[in-house]
Order: C-alpha cells, then sequence, then structure tokens
C-alpha cells in the first residue's frame, strides 16, 4: 500500500507541473491563431490595396495613354527635379547679371551718344570738321562654323559642297606635296654635302694647323741656326781680317810658321764649308746658302794663295 501511496503522490506532482506547460501551450496557440487571423486580414486587404492601385493604372493608361512610374522610377524623378531646380536657379542668376549688364550697357551707350553729340556741336562751333565714323564691315561667317539651320536636308548639302570643296583641296595639294617632296630630298642631298664638305673643311684645318705647328718649328730652328751662323760669320771675318794682317806682316815673320798657321786656317776654313753644305741639304733658304757657301770658297781660295805665296818664298830661301 505504500508503494502505491508514493506512485499516486509522484504522478500528482507530474500531473500539476505538465498542467502549468498545457496552460502555456494553450496560450501561445491562442496567440498563434491571432496573428494568423490579423495576417489573412492584411493579405486581403494588401490584395484589395493592389487591385485598387491596378485599376487605377488601366484607368491612367487609358486616359493619359502613359505608363505608370514605379517607386524607383518616382525617386529618380524627383532628383532629377531636384538637380534641375538647382539649375534653374543658377541660370536664373546668371540671366539677372546679363540683364544688369545690359542694362548697363544701355545706360553707357545713351550717355557715349549724348557725348557725342556735345562733342560734335562743340567742334562745330568752332569751325571745325566732324567726320563720321566708318563702320566696320561683318565678319564673314566661316563654313566650318555650327550650322545655323536644323533642316536635314539642307545640312546634307552643306556636307556634300564641303566635300566637294575637300576633294577639290586635295587634288590642288598632291602637286605640291610632289614638289616639296622633291625639293625635301634635294634639301637632304645638299645638306648632307654641305656636312661632308664641312668634315673635309675640318680635316683640312686640322692638317693645316699641324702643318702650321711644324712650320712654326722649323722657323724656329731656322732662326736659332741663322743665329748660329751669323756668329759663325762674323768669327770668319775675324779670322779673314787676322789672316789678313798675318799676310801683310808674313814677310817680317818666321816663314815656316806662317805656313803652318796658313794651314791650319785652310784646313778650319774647309771643314767649316763642309759643315755648310750639312746645313744647307736641310736648310729651306737656297739663296742664303748659296752666298754662304760663296763666301767660304771664296776664303778657301784666299787661303790657298796665301799658302803657294808663302812656299814660293820658302822655295826662294
Amino acid at each position: 500500500m505504500a508503494l502505491e501511496q508514493e506512485r499516486d503522490k509522484g504522478e500528482e506532482q507530474v500531473n500539476e507541473n505538465f498542467s502549468i506547460f498545457r496552460h502555456q501551450a494553450a496560450n501561445v496557440e491562442r496567440r498563434k491563431n491571432t496573428l494568423a487571423q490579423k495576417l489573412q486580414d492584411v493579405r486581403k486587404e494588401l490584395s484589395g490595396l493592389e487591385q485598387q492601385v491596378e485599376q487605377k493604372k488601366q484607368v491612367l493608361r487609358s486616359t493619359s495613354g502613359a505608363e505608370v512610374m514605379s517607386a524607383h522610377q518616382f525617386k529618380t524623378y524627383v532628383t532629377k527635379v531636384r538637380d534641375k531646380k538647382v539649375v534653374y536657379k543658377k541660370k536664373k542668376g546668371q540671366i539677372e547679371e546679363i540683364l544688369t549688364e545690359r542694362e548697363v550697357l544701355l545706360r553707357t551707350i545713351d550717355l557715349l551718344a549724348k557725348k557725342y553729340q556735345w562733342l560734335k556741336e562743340k567742334i562745330e562751333s568752332m569751325d571745325g570738321t566732324v567726320v563720321d565714323p566708318v563702320e566696320q564691315p561683318m565678319p564673314v561667317r566661316p563654313r566650318t562654323a555650327a550650322p545655323s539651320s536644323s533642316d536635314v536636308e539642307e545640312l546634307k548639302t552643306l556636307v556634300v559642297d564641303l566635300m566637294q570643296t575637300l576633294d577639290k583641296r586635295s587634288d590642288q595639294l598632291a602637286p605640291l606635296k610632289k614638289i616639296h617632296a622633291e625639293r625635301a630630298e634635294v634639301l637632304n642631298e645638299q645638306s648632307e654635302h654641305v656636312r661632308n664638305k664641312q668634315n673635309e673643311y675640318e680635316r683640312r684645318r686640322a692638317q693645316m694647323e699641324k702643318s702650321y705647328e711644324e712650320q712654326k718649328q722649323l722657323v724656329e730652328e731656322m732662326k736659332q741656326q741663322e743665329i748660329a751662323t751669323t756668329e759663325m760669320i762674323q768669327s770668319l771675318e775675324s779670322q779673314i781680317a787676322e789672316a789678313q794682317s798675318q799676310l801683310s806682316t808674313i814677310d817680317g815673320e818666321d816663314t815656316n810658321g806662317g805656313v803652318a798657321r796658313l794651314k791650319a786656317q785652310l784646313e778650319e776654313t774647309q771643314r767649316r764649308i763642309e759643315q755648310l753644305n750639312q746645313q744647307s741639304a736641310h736648310s729651306i733658304d737656297l739663296t742664303a746658302a748659296r752666298n754662304r757657301m760663296a763666301m767660304w770658297r771664296g776664303l778657301q781660295t784666299m787661303f790657298e794663295t796665301k799658302l803657294a805665296i808663302s812656299n814660293e818664298k820658302v822655295k826662294m830661301v
């Protein structure tokens, strides 16, 4: 019995807990049914509204013939309208500025006309002559400018005329282009010839500068040789003077000693002649070299004559 009572007591506690859950489940089910009913009502209302919108769209299509905008299209349209409103305000401000400037310019023209009339009357009162202003001719509108007409046929005619004019210009330019190409080729050849001439000129200039330096060095060497030769001539002239003095006093001197000195001077003269021969082989001034050679040969002849005279005197003794 005790076990049965404990079992019944446990089942009663479980039934009490289940009753709470069943109560909550019943509440949830009731709310679910309520929400489902509301959702069904809203769907019916939405379906009715969609039918009304579709009917109104059909009415608009039948009356105006235009398509009904969607929400996205309507938002895009509103954005464009706002942008156009901003542009409109900007253009309106520019137009107001232009109108204000126009009023100022009209007032300026009026003042200038009055000023011109006053100056004209003043000049005429001073017995002057008024020269009327010359109207400037209106500039001719170029054919390549934007066309003033929007007629398709007129625009086609204008395009055809322009194409024909372009073809004529191309035909006229063809021989000119050929002449230009020929002259350009001749110019290139002449330029190449000038460059070659310039290179040849530079090469010859370098050679002439090199030759000039060599000739300059040779002239310096010849000047030094000329100085040395001048000194040598002066020395020989002094020796000739000494030989003449010896010749005048040879009778009073030792005959054998005088002959020996003459022989030594003769050998020295021959040696100098050989040196001059060697120098004249490398010298450019042939006339000066010949003159020096003639002078030394004259000295040699003189010494040989003196030596012969001395030998004859020795034989006579």
